[in-house]
């Protein structure tokens, strides 16, 4: 893949020739293999899968459809769903926030034969319609969905909407592997024009008070939401294991992730 003809504003200048790509491959594995060492989410096969999603995700991502996905997955949020996808290697992926179409494409990519359901409360930023994917108006969470396996379904939540509910959907709904974007903590919910507050972070944040209200201002207009450590506790019961995934910005120079965060939700009792 030649970085340089993507088109992609992140990527405008970029590494030529074979060796450079290289490079910039074993960076990006580097930090991957740092977090799987790290986090025994994927033991024994992980770093190799890794290397290898990796190499494939850099030849794949100058076909994407959308040459500038400004507001949704870039390239280094889109680095992680590729390899996260290819370690998971799940058979049912569902979406929630279709905003262009790129990241349900990149799952395409990413896992061939899965069958993908991505849904929004709008088609109107929606430029690319990948065959076999089904596209769908409306939230996810009243929507009748295929069967779901726990250990080979992903649910990946980009829509905004608050986490600690997405959280008790998907684990009523059979989910167990699940990707947050926008997973911020509290001092910095100004960062994105609708916080999906509470957050994953937020939720474990032990400096938080019970009906302590967070207020900031985004362009200018005021906002604000009161801590409910009561009606927080059952999301935080339902999640077994979480990891906000390294910023791959040191090793890739695009701009930062926005909190791109792993969760794993506890087992139903047998």
């Amino acid at each position: 893949m030649d970085l340089t003809r993507t088109g992609d504003p992140e990527m405008a200048d970029g590494p030529l020739g074979a060796r450079q790509h290289a490079r910039l491959a074993a960076a990006i594995a580097t930090a991957v293999g740092g977090w799987l060492g790290a986090n025994a989410w994927f033991p024994g096969h992980g770093q190799r899968v890794a290397g290898a999603a990796v190499r494939r995700f850099l030849r794949v991502y100058g076909s994407r459809p959308a040459a500038d996905n400004a507001g949704g997955s870039r390239f280094n949020a889109c680095a992680w769903l590729f390899v996260l996808t290819r370690l998971i290697a799940p058979r049912l992926i569902i979406e929630s926030g279709t905003h262009r179409g790129q990241s349900a494409w990149l799952f395409r990519q990413a896992a061939p034969d899965a069958r993908i359901l991505t849904f929004d409360i709008t088609h109107q930023a929606l430029s690319h319609r990948q065959p076999g994917i089904d596209y769908r108006l409306g939230d996810w969470s009243d929507a009748d969905l295929p069967p779901v396996d726990a250990d080979t379904s992903l649910g990946f939540f980009d829509d905004h909407v608050d986490q600690a509910r997405r959280v008790r959907e998907a684990w009523a709904r059979g989910l167990r592997w699940l990707v947050f974007d926008d997973n911020l903590p509290a001092h910095l919910l100004f960062v994105t024009g609708r916080p999906p507050a509470p957050t994953i972070s937020m939720l474990f944040d032990p400096s938080l008070r019970d009906g302590e209200r967070l207020a900031w201002t985004r362009r200018g207009r005021p906002r604000s939401i009161d801590v409910d450590q009561e009606a927080w506790a059952e999301a935080r019961r339902l999640i077994a294991h979480w990891s906000v995934l390294p910023d791959l910005a040191p090793a890739t120079g695009c701009r930062p992730q926005t909190g791109l965060t792993v969760v794993r939700l506890a087992d139903r009792p047998r």
